[in-house]
């Protein structure tokens, strides 16, 4: 077997392995693996059967020298040869799953920008399980939605899904890794897979209604708006070495649009930092904000809208909100 395009497959698979869940799935045509959330399946012609820990094979195969892998199953053992290498890996029949046959569903055709509008929306999703499905990333028809009550983020794609569900973050974070461009949803799952479909990757969907007409409503504001210089992104993450440090543990920094300028500053126990950027405004507005998050909005845009305790960032595809810090 070649040994490349066995790590080619093993390397996505390897998406879904963890220390809770590590076992590798071969049967004659496949290489599979799923836990509970996710799950993986490469076509392959392997011609035999055998469940083992997959996270040391792609280690073992990527050390191994040659061009050629010879995998050869025995009663108890799947044995690894290549490059004067022989390894052999317990195999654990007691823990063998079959494969899932995605191949006859009626998959669409995923928009072209959609990948983009995932990562787009990704740093915005929840890491805090206690906010439910904000740690998850909603796709509804041609919108794709996601919010940690810091920053939501909304990205409109050139198609429609004709879908909605929310996906699992995992999933959003690998989802890249498998450039999907066909689609469905199965049951309570979602399932990607090429245009050839030979690779298979699926999800659990997200129980629970998603707050999107909330958040819409948050995007839709028109409030006052201010432009900052597109350095001030960068100068925020300088000025954050002098950040103010909030009870919960965050860092900000402050921002005075002034006339003739603009100013950021931090303020630590040990100093304090005063970062002036030249920048003619008619209007003056200070807040405070997450330099991070400042450096990737103006990424979108350097023009902004204020409303109440937010500000909104825009362009042809993408809005933004942050959150402003409060602090006096």
């Amino acid at each position: 077997m070649n040994k490349e395009i066995l790590i080619k497959n093993m390397d996505l698979v390897s998406q879904v392995l963890s220390e809770d869940y590590d076992l590798v799935h071969f049967t004659p045509e496949s290489i599979h693996t799923q836990n509970n959330i996710m799950g993986v399946l490469c076509k392959a012609d392997t011609s035999f059967a055998a469940s083992i820990r997959g996270i040391e094979l792609v280690k073992l195969l990527k050390k191994m020298p040659g061009e050629e892998v010879e995998l050869k199953s025995t009663d108890k053992f799947l044995q690894v040869k290549g490059g004067g290498l022989n390894a052999k890996f317990r195999k654990y029949p007691d823990k063998t799953k079959e494969p899932p046959d995605y191949s006859k569903l009626n998959f669409v055709d995923i928009s072209n920008d959609f990948l983009d509008g995932v990562n787009c929306c990704l740093p915005s999703v929840s890491d805090k399980e206690i906010q439910g499905v904000l740690t998850g990333m909603h796709i509804a028809d041609n919108k794709i939605v996601s919010c940690n009550n810091i920053t939501v983020t909304e990205y409109t794609m050139e198609k429609s899904t004709g879908m909605v569900f929310t996906l699992p973050k995992i999933m959003a974070k690998v989802v890249e890794d498998f450039r999907p461009v066909l689609m469905c949803i199965d049951n309570n799952k979602v399932v990607f897979t090429n245009a050839d479909k030979t690779v298979f990757i699926w999800s659990v969907l997200m129980a629970g209604k998603y707050p999107m007409d909330n958040m819409v409503k948050l995007l839709d504001c028109k409030g006052e708006e201010y432009t900052l210089p597109k350095e001030a992104g960068g100068e925020a993450l300088t000025t954050s070495l002098f950040s103010f440090d909030a009870e919960d543990g965050t860092s900000f920094v402050g921002v005075d649009i002034k006339d003739k300028e603009v100013v950021l500053s931090g303020n630590k126990s040990f100093g304090s930092l005063e970062n002036a950027i030249e920048h003619k405004s008619d209007k003056q507005f200070k807040f405070y904000i997450d330099p991070g998050v400042l450096t990737r909005a103006l990424g979108i845009n350097t023009t902004f809208n204020h409303c109440g305790n937010y500000i909104t960032f825009k362009n042809k595809n993408i809005r933004h909100l942050v959150c402003l810090v409060q602090y006096q």
